[in-house]
């Protein structure tokens, strides 16, 4: 979770909402008052702010797994979505990544989320869902789009979707994260208070979120390249000086790429201030810093031309 940029507030106020979400108490909770016991986020912001990468590292900190699907794929059919939430574990993480391009639209003649009045009863036999189909058929016809019957049944309608996340194939206990670069493109039925608990908006890059990549980028307390603590005294150095192991190791001072951990923050701080807030995602960021990855002065060096060639190419 450290290495997601993301402001400290949000993170943590997530991290507490999944927390209690998970707590043993829960579940006798949510029976008692007969709410269903699911969990769904809203992840939304421009590509590359870390949308898919909190996913992960929240199933990471919850010792969850996450099943990614994937809505895109032309082929699959709504037998198919519902057959794959009926195999998911009752505890896991379920991403559903790019919701906005899944083309999930409410037909203009159809209510994607019908009133109970208007909902079919179990007397109905299946035949209000053939009635639909037909209603479907008669309007592609008439539309003169071109499509038969059958490419009309493939792929996944909002209210196929709706009716997956809400039906016997939902699982107790799941989490459910949606992401999506345009929230404003998601019909309203889909992100409902139910559907969707808690909506986080990532954002560009602000002045402390580039400083924390600068500074992971090129320091770390754990490792260094070939694995082993920086300038840390071998045990034979230790002997030759006449000075014990533990002094010869709180006595030096740590340093990755040839600067100690001070120089390394300094540095970061001064890279934050040369690069615009609010125009780069950390992603871009990030990209420009693995490319100088050994160097941090080179970075610093080269961190302004990059910015206007960025600039002036999303202008």
């Amino acid at each position: 979770m450290e290495t997601v940029v993301l402001d400290k507030e949000q993170k943590e106020a997530l991290v507490a909402d999944i927390n209690e979400f998970l707590s043993p108490a829960s579940p006798q909770w949510y029976a008692t008052r007969g709410i269903p016991y699911r969990r769904g986020y809203l992840f939304h912001g421009p590509p590359g702010t870390g949308k898919s990468s909190l996913s992960f590292a929240l199933a990471g900190l919850f010792g969850l797994d996450i099943h990614v699907i994937s809505l895109l794929e032309s082929t699959m059919t709504e037998a198919d979505l519902n057959h794959m939430f009926n195999t998911l574990p009752k505890r896991c993480v379920v991403l559903l990544e790019d919701i906005d391009t899944a083309g999930l639209k409410r037909d203009s003649n159809e209510d994607a989320d019908p009133p109970e009045s208007e909902k079919p009863s179990s007397s109905d036999n299946g035949f209000a869902d053939l009635a639909k189909e037909l209603r479907r058929a008669h309007r592609a016809a008439s539309s003169g789009d071109g499509r038969d019957t059958f490419s009309q049944s493939q792929g996944v309608s909002l209210s196929g979707l709706l009716n997956t996340i809400d039906g016997v194939a939902s699982h107790e206990g799941r989490v459910l994260v949606m992401t999506t670069n345009q929230p404003e493109k998601l019909d309203p039925a889909l992100i409902r208070p139910g559907r969707v608990d808690m909506r986080v908006e990532f954002g560009l890059a602000t002045l402390h979120q580039m400083e924390e990549i600068f500074f992971r980028m090129y320091w770390s307390d754990s490792e260094t390249e070939n694995g082993s603590r920086p300038d840390t005294p071998s045990k034979e150095d230790g002997e030759q000086e006449g000075t014990g192991i533990r002094e010869g190791v709180d006595e030096v001072v740590m340093r990755v790429h040839g600067f100690d951990r001070m120089e390394v923050r300094r540095m970061a701080q001064k890279f934050s201030k040369l690069l615009p807030e609010g125009t780069f995602s950390p992603a871009e960021v990030q990209n420009f810093l693995i490319a100088r990855k050994k160097a941090p002065e080179t970075a610093l060096k080269e961190v302004e031309e990059w910015k206007d060639t960025m600039v002036a190419s999303k202008k």
